[in-house]
């Protein structure tokens, strides 16, 4: 355990690089392809080059037999909770401002993506839609700007700690959402360079963000939420390490 913390705390040795228990046949094609569709359009998709295509990706290793990696599961697994029992959200909403009596929760455990988009919909069918007259229209206005949602969810998922078994947890309130992932900050990151400094924990996972383009890695993202935030005349977001 301690030569696991010191690679860790190195940077040596990440979760989404490490060996999975999944095979070839274990990987969605179809996850696959949308995903080299947008990364590359040119790329014409065959099914029977799925294991070229994950070693291209740097997902996949050959050392005398091919193995697959945490990242390829986390993004691309049929199953991924199979092999990653910690690739969980639960979605809380709770009556009022106390964690104390559950309105509606849900619990998913499907690939990060869909966790993500899991996410988002349960917190905008649990968070109040008001209506905003602008140039004789009428617009429907969500209670907490999308793009704050959406960057505390990748968050959530891109940066937190994989080698604990616990979930990412949104709880929603009447008058505030709390995300909660898993794991202290990353060596080299501190509360006070939070927003100013990109510090990848999963270099992986973050890479196939970053070709998704949610995520910039120029530290944009939380300088974003602020802004975001102050626009809707709400408080800035609160950060926490507990």
């Amino acid at each position: 355990k301690t030569l696991q913390d010191y690679l860790i705390h190195r940077h040596i040795l990440s979760f989404d690089e490490s060996k999975s228990q999944a095979k070839l046949e274990d990987i969605n094609p179809e996850k696959l392809s949308e995903f080299l569709k947008k990364r590359s359009p040119q790329v014409k998709f065959e099914e029977n080059k799925i294991q070229d295509y994950l070693l291209n990706l740097g997902l996949a290793q050959r050392n005398g037999e091919l193995w697959i990696k945490n990242a390829a599961v986390l993004f691309f697994a049929k199953e991924p909770s199979r092999f990653l029992a910690q690739n969980e959200v639960k979605l809380v909403k709770f009556t009022g401002t106390k964690p104390v009596e559950i309105l509606d929760s849900k619990f998913v455990a499907l690939t990060l993506l869909e966790n993500i988009r899991e996410a988002e919909d349960f917190i905008r069918k649990n968070t109040r839609i008001a209506a905003k007259i602008e140039a004789l229209e009428r617009k429907h206005v969500p209670e907490y700007p999308l793009v704050v949602i959406r960057e505390a969810l990748v968050n959530a998922f891109t940066h937190r700690d994989y080698f604990s078994r616990d979930a990412v947890q949104v709880n929603v309130f009447e008058d505030r959402i709390e995300f909660i992932n898993p794991g202290t900050l990353p060596s080299g990151l501190s509360m006070q360079l939070l927003g100013t400094l990109s510090v990848q924990r999963n270099p992986l996972t973050y890479r196939i963000m970053r070709d998704l383009n949610f995520v910039e890695g120029l530290a944009t993202g939380i300088p974003r939420m602020r802004s975001a935030m102050q626009e809707y005349s709400l408080p800035e977001p609160i950060f926490e390490e507990l």
